[in-house]
């Protein structure tokens, strides 16, 4: 694990002292993107489809969505690489909605990610939608209507943490303790800024 966060760091320290054509270009970074989504996407309809037939093979369909699988970081940086040059209008219904949803992004990530929790998934998501459809179509649907719910409870989390948040901070904003802490946090800030 350090050993992909160092060369996840070495990549980005290069990508930014160096400007890479291929990623300098918006179009052939969304290419990137959805060229490794897309062959992603085939891998998994036929690690599927192998792992039902011979139940053999279930590494190499999970392996698909490891962070250190090539594809999963050649779209990360075809994602970001294009992201970096999106301008959007502030008052676009996109905008809106992204500026609206953007908070509450990362706790997605979190909610999906957290190890208490994130082998679980499976199971509920079962509970909800039923067992997995053996044929690849229906698979699709099913895993399409997986991740939006994930997501979907990855917003909500991270709202009502935020909510709880805003009313602890308003019920409890003048204390003594609150402003020691809030004094360590802006101190901590400042350190940070200097270094």
């Amino acid at each position: 694990m350090v050993k992909w966060f160092l060369t996840l760091y070495l990549i980005g320290g290069y990508l930014r002292k160096y400007d890479v054509k291929f990623l300098s270009d918006k179009k052939r970074s969304l290419l990137l993107y959805v060229f490794s989504c897309l062959l992603s996407f085939c891998l998994l309809l036929v690690f599927y489809e192998w792992n039902w037939k011979y139940d053999r093979f279930n590494y190499y369909f999970e392996v698909l969505f490891h962070y250190n699988f090539i594809l999963t970081l050649l779209g990360a940086l075809g994602i970001f690489s294009f992201m970096r040059g999106v301008m959007l209008k502030e008052k676009g219904l996109i905008a809106r909605a992204s500026i609206r949803l953007s908070p509450y992004l990362f706790g997605v990530y979190l909610l999906q990610q957290h190890l208490e929790i994130k082998d679980r998934w499976v199971y509920w998501l079962e509970g909800i939608l039923g067992k997995r459809p053996e044929q690849v179509l229906p698979f699709l649907g099913t895993f399409v209507l997986a991740i939006f719910l994930v997501f979907v409870c990855g917003i909500a989390v991270d709202w009502v943490r935020k909510e709880i948040f805003d009313f602890l901070t308003r019920i409890l904003g003048n204390t003594a303790v609150f402003r020691l802490i809030d004094g360590w946090s802006s101190r901590l800030s400042e350190e940070g800024e200097d270094d």
